[in-house]
């Protein structure tokens, strides 16, 4: 770091509902993709970097299919593949109220839950993986791959709630989930070659 003056402050980009874009269309918005250029405001990341660039399926992964529990003209309660279920707005485009959590605070929960987030799952790897290295090699730029959340993806699967009383109740099993995300983007982002990693919501309390 230099410490020299800075000549503006940052608006980053951090995308926008569904609803945003289509109204910025119809005001002469160009396209989506372009809304950082044609607004000033900074892109907070590359397009392409959420799901590596697809060259790794780094989410969990599961065999079961999403299942429709409840259905209106306003909303559908769904169980998703991981298990939650959560209800979905029809309405308009928003984050769906959880009413149960996939991952429930316990041991028993944790090690049927791992299962889906398993690095050496041969599926996690698209057969045109090559193809896709060599034309991300022909950029000029540097390529920016997701590092993770140490603590967004645990809460996304256990809740707020729970995550948080977790890390009191039963700091073992709240430090064993951290370390395993912790090697699951070590392990899966072994293949890539990349120069620099994106990381995000890594509020870890005292663990490190």
């Amino acid at each position: 770091m230099d410490y020299e003056s800075f000549d503006r402050m940052p608006v980053l980009y951090f995308g926008t509902w569904g609803e945003t874009g289509t109204r910025w269309l119809s005001e002469g918005l160009s396209k989506v993709e372009a809304i950082p250029a044609e607004t000033g405001m900074d892109p907070d990341w590359e397009q392409g970097m959420w799901g590596c660039h697809d060259l790794v399926n780094n989410r969990p992964i599961s065999k079961r299919a999403e299942e429709a529990l409840e259905e209106t003209s306003q909303y559908r309660i769904v169980r998703t593949a991981l298990g939650a279920v959560l209800k979905v707005s029809k309405d308009n485009e928003c984050i769906p109220q959880h009413l149960e959590e996939a991952l429930k605070p316990t041991r028993e929960s944790w090690n049927e839950f791992k299962k889906f987030i398993d690095a050496a799952d041969p599926v996690r790897v698209p057969p045109d993986r090559d193809r896709k290295i060599t034309e991300l090699n022909a950029r000029e730029h540097a390529t920016c791959f997701l590092g993770g959340s140490l603590f967004g993806w645990p809460r996304e699967w256990l809740g707020i709630e729970q995550i948080s009383y977790l890390s009191f109740d039963d700091p073992a099993l709240y430090e064993e989930i951290i370390s395993t995300v912790v090697d699951f983007f070590i392990e899966g982002n072994r293949i890539l070659l990349f120069i620099y990693n994106f990381f995000f919501s890594n509020i870890l309390f005292r663990l490190c």
